[in-house]
């Protein structure tokens, strides 16, 4: 299994190194040896920074036009993290929205492994700061960590497809380590381009406009490239070790990911084993033990955080998503993305993809590319394996029902069959289309690697470079749209609130906070998530169990909604006074506030002024004490 798997060009560096040196760093090496072995990925800043020029240069003065609330939704999560974390409280829930039940953040792509370490960011400078220094490190990391992997796993150039010589062994198993001619045959130029077009592809690019969750990637390569070590028995049980803290890691940033990567791994693996049956047989000591040891690692970590998420406190068992619309069209496929130059800045329409959904929209040149160097490293068996995993990804992502366009393709898609899977019965049938680009660039870039070789004739070089900068020049990335976010009052930029709750204490704002009213949650986080209110968007255990956007309204949520939507004011009878204070009392409100851009904001203000009396104006809002 190992000449083929390890592609050769392993080496005995560690694995978790750049260049030789552990992330650019080897104390051994001066300041000009880490320079060179950093300046590669650093470069990614420079499509990065264009990416999101607008949102870095003031990232408290704009929000991202496509996705305001999930953006909104994720730095009140780094305000909370960063208050959990301050004070001392559990990080895995919030306590700051939905009162009194709080939030699950577990539940909620917490994304802590982000949250937790860059809590001083957001405290010293905000959570928009953080965010938009997220957003830029998930691409740039992502491109740096592909690039890391392909400069080991792609083929030197040269080398006949039909027989990859397998490297001998050294002590304790481990594979004698290659030439100094033989880790030169990885062009870096294919690799550092292999690792940009997997760290800005459509998916990176679409998810990156509000869910830093699936756009940190960057941990997929380092979990891939340590699972084809433990098949190369080299020193399984330091790897199996790795690999259960890579795999924690991944999973205290997106679960999806993890089930995603999980998932073509497997897939990959399989086929691969199906091809190779000698070699599989003999790759699985080193997999099996490391595998055992990766699980009882990574179970350790993420044991109590994943019963916190499905057992404790505002968990729930499913969430209202379904397969049949959050699947990618077959046509899609054909089609570039909306952030690229050939998209134009348009979602295409007829395909049922939103601005953040867009990781199928590879291109046809892509894909035209993608067929030829197929066949052209069909003598490869790692080649056919990924050519073979990426195609039942793609059919994965057309969910249960596959539509070409606008008509039903009237075939059974292959989620039909996986779907009620306890694990997969809670994903969206499109993400997996992020496992494609990855497979397509290690199929394509093996094939541009091949041609690139001195002894490749000239036209062969310059052909491949041709084809590649044809397939993937219309998928440069064109910099994300940004939209001025609303004046804050003084009342919550001044921290003029102080004057009407106290911190900790519970503040009702009118709208309440829903799906529909994000401007509450930046408030909250704003603040620090300083106070708590009642309402969220995120998701919280409706009565079934299942998932909902937000708490069942009680009656004077229900009758507050309606005001502010309709601008109409029903009889405040005594009745409706002695809802409101028990309901009040419910969420332990200390304070109730209009939020001014409220559509209807003066006929909140007059019937909380027939509820609760003649309130007070702070700092351009409208506010009532409770006392209590």
């Amino acid at each position: 299994m190992s000449s083929d798997l390890n592609l050769d060009n392993l080496d005995e560096q560690d694995p978790l190194a750049i260049d030789g040196a552990p992330f650019g760093w080897d104390a051994k090496t001066d300041l000009r040896s880490w320079w060179r072995a950093s300046w590669p990925w650093l470069l990614y800043l420079i499509p990065a920074i264009t990416v999101f020029w607008s949102t870095i240069y003031h990232p408290s003065a704009v929000h991202l036009t496509h996705n305001m609330g999930d953006q909104y939704f994720f730095e009140w999560v780094l305000s909370s993290t960063a208050d959990a974390v301050k004070g001392f409280h559990n990080p895995l829930f919030a306590g700051s929205m939905n009162a009194p039940n709080g939030v699950n953040l577990m539940a909620n792509n917490g994304i802590l492994l982000l949250g937790v370490p860059l809590t001083p960011l957001t405290l010293l400078f905000g959570a928009p700061l953080t965010l938009a220094v997220i957003l830029v490190g998930n691409l740039v990391g992502t491109a740096a960590a592909w690039r890391w992997f392909f400069s080991r796993r792609l083929p030197s150039a040269g080398e006949p497809e039909a027989a990859i010589p397998a490297q001998g062994r050294g002590r304790r198993g481990r594979r004698a380590a290659p030439t100094q001619a033989g880790r030169t045959g990885i062009s870096p130029v294919v690799a550092w381009v292999a690792g940009l077009v997997c760290g800005f592809g459509p998916g990176l690019i679409s998810h990156s406009i509000g869910h830093p969750n699936l756009s940190a990637q960057w941990l997929a390569p380092l979990i891939v490239d340590r699972v084809l070590r433990l098949c190369e028995r080299r020193d399984w049980r330091r790897d199996g070790v790795i690999l259960g803290l890579l795999i924690a890691g991944q999973v205290f940033l997106s679960e999806e990911i993890a089930l995603i990567t999980a998932v073509a791994l497997v897939l990959f693996l399989v086929l691969f084993a199906v091809q190779k049956p000698a070699a599989a047989r003999a790759a699985l000591p080193g997999l099996g033990g490391g595998a055992g040891i990766a699980a009882v690692v990574a179970g350790a970590i993420v044991a109590y955080p994943l019963w916190f998420q499905f057992k404790g406190p505002q968990s729930y068992t499913a969430i209202p998503d379904s397969p049949l619309t959050h699947a990618a069209n077959i046509k899609s496929y054909l089609a570039f993305p909306a952030q690229s130059l050939a998209g134009g800045g348009s979602v295409p329409s007829g395909l049922g993809v939103t601005a953040t959904e867009q990781g199928a929209l590879l291109g046809w040149p892509l894909l035209a590319l993608f067929v030829v160097a197929a066949i052209f490293r069909i003598r490869n068996a790692a080649a056919r394996a990924a050519t073979l995993t990426a195609l039942v990804a793609i059919g994965l992502s057309f969910g249960p029902q596959p539509k070409y366009g606008r008509s039903a393709a009237g075939i059974k898609g292959l989620w039909y069959y996986v779907e009620s899977l306890p694990v997969v019965k809670d994903a969206l049938p499109e993400r997996v289309a992020l496992a494609v680009v990855p497979l397509i660039v290690f199929v394509v870039f093996g094939a541009v690697q091949r041609l690139v070789g001195r002894t490749s004739p000239r036209p062969a070089r310059i052909g491949a470079w041709v084809a590649a900068a044809a397939a993937l020049v219309p998928l440069i990335p064109t910099p994300i749209g940004t939209t001025d976010r609303a004046h804050l009052p003084a009342f919550i930029a001044d921290g003029l609130w102080s004057q009407c709750v106290d911190r900790g204490r519970t503040m009702l704002t009118v709208p309440i906070a829903s799906d529909a009213n994000r401007e509450t949650m930046r408030w909250v986080g704003y603040s620090g998530a300083a106070f708590s209110v009642p309402g969220t968007n995120a998701f919280v255990p409706g009565k079934t169990g299942v998932a909902q956007y937000g708490p069942n309204p009680t009656k004077t949520a229900s009758l507050l909604d309606k005001i502010d939507k309709t601008g109409t004011i029903p009889p405040i009878t005594s009745a409706v006074r002695a809802q409101a204070a028990k309901d009040l009392t419910y969420w332990g409100v200390q304070c109730v506030a209009v939020l001014p851009s409220s559509p209807h904001a003066s006929q909140d203000k007059k019937a909380l002024n027939s509820i609760l009396g003649q309130g007070q104006l702070i700092g351009g809002v409208w506010t009532w004490r409770i006392s209590g």
